[in-house]
């Protein structure tokens, strides 16, 4: 993962254009995903918010690739999912550990690498196929999970849409903005190449 790559909008080759619902998403069309993995973007929940729209994102996947994908989200996907009228879902941070296999109490925030071992580990627990994973995550959140999956090995496309938005307000300041994002997303690139992640 190259430091500035993407790190606003995650543009790659090969990602077809689809309109559903009146929202226009990216994404591989030639693939048959198994399974979804949802990643939150701050902490905010309200219409509109980018975990909200993560959250139709969602919906609208299972939509064009088949309504019985399994999913697996972060809470504040989860908590969105529940206010589309969604239940169809297991949540990757409900008590999950990634350094045992056993249920505790659920972190109050965790990391993107945190949440994607927590969702590998969750579709292993529940007997989940995990051979063709479709990401639902921020657009600029999209290059960092798309390099984290490669590195613990699962073959993987995005979902994305077309807008990108940000929560003024958000708990996590570095999702209010652009800019703040951009600080935080290199500093975190650095870390996450220093310790392996990507």
């Amino acid at each position: 993962m190259r430091l500035l790559k993407n790190i606003l909008d995650y543009k790659e080759k090969g990602l077809e254009r689809k309109t559903i619902e009146g929202t226009t998403y990216r994404t591989r069309a030639d693939i048959e995903p198994s399974i979804i993995f949802g990643f939150s973007f701050g902490q905010s929940t309200e219409e509109g918010s980018p975990n909200y729209r993560i959250a139709r994102s969602i919906i609208d996947a299972r939509e064009f690739y088949g309504k019985g994908l399994p999913t697996i989200v972060q809470s504040e996907v989860g908590e969105c999912l529940l206010k589309l009228g969604d239940k169809n879902f297991y949540e990757s941070d409900e008590g999950y550990k990634t350094d045992k296999r056993k249920k505790s109490l659920a972190l109050p925030q965790i990391s993107t690498k945190q949440a994607m071992d927590n969702s590998v580990l969750m579709a292993e627990d529940k007997n989940l196929k995990k051979d063709a994973v479709l990401y639902a995550a921020h657009p600029a959140h999209m290059e960092r999970v798309m390099a984290i999956g490669k590195k613990v090995g699962l073959e993987s496309s995005p979902f994305i849409t077309e807008e990108v938005s940000w929560s003024s307000r958000d708990n996590q300041k570095w999702v209010r903005s652009p800019y703040l994002w951009i600080v935080r997303e290199i500093l975190t690139r650095i870390h996450h190449k220093i310790f392996g992640y990507v």
